[in-house]
């Protein structure tokens, strides 16, 4: 597994922040397609095995990576079904320890498209939490995600697309300011223009992404 890191970045500094870690199989398959197979494996290889070591085969390429190259916090996808594995918990209890000896801040980032039901996420958050995680971000939080799982989450992050920004706007920043009152910050995704940036600033965005800053 190979990994391309994708700048997040200051709307009021303009200052790089942090990075996130988006993965690129070796064998050139979209990984939105290699994350799907898993889901579909033959009756010998069930779902969670095959889940189970691409996550692990994820976060130990991302971490690696992100050491070399003298990163300090870079956030990582994470499918919630992932998290209830025994022996994910157990790997991801190893990269904390080694991160922290490092000082590296690995942000495990709850991926809801990979269909996750809202008691899974909110399960999920909380078997983070008992590893040792404190820092987390959920990621798609504007594309169906029930605004009770966002505040009950209540992830350090929380992730906004620009799209539903420009069809819902006030939806958006009611989400936006849901988030901030608990003291979580707000990313702005996909932004290409300077005017995404400073539209997704004006509506309550901390930090943005995308290839205004990075192309992946």
């Amino acid at each position: 597994m190979n990994h391309v890191f994708q700048p997040l970045v200051s709307l009021a500094t303009g200052k790089t922040v942090a990075y996130e870690a988006l993965a690129r199989p070796a064998n050139g398959t979209p990984p939105d397609q290699l994350w799907r197979e898993a889901r579909v494996r033959a009756a010998d290889e069930p779902y969670q095995n095959s889940l189970v070591r691409l996550e692990i085969d994820s976060w130990f390429s991302a971490v690696r990576e992100a050491r070399r190259r003298g990163y300090r916090r870079i956030f990582v996808n994470t499918v919630p079904a992932a998290v209830f594995d025994a022996r994910f918990r157990r790997f991801l209890a190893r990269v904390l320890r080694w991160s922290r000896r490092r000082r590296l801040m690995a942000v495990p980032e709850l991926v809801e498209n990979q269909g996750a039901s809202p008691n899974t996420i909110l399960a999920a958050v909380a078997a983070l939490r008992r590893i040792g995680f404190r820092v987390m971000s959920l990621d798609d939080a504007d594309d169906g995600m029930p605004l009770r799982v966002i505040t009950g989450a209540r992830t350090a992050y929380v992730k906004l697309g620009r799209r539903y920004m420009e069809e819902q706007p006030g939806v958006w920043a009611s989400i936006a300011a849901a988030v901030q009152s608990y003291g979580g910050v707000v990313v702005a995704e996909a932004l290409e223009t300077p005017e995404h940036a400073a539209a997704a600033k004006t509506l309550g965005a901390n930090l943005g992404q995308g290839w205004l800053w990075g192309k992946t």
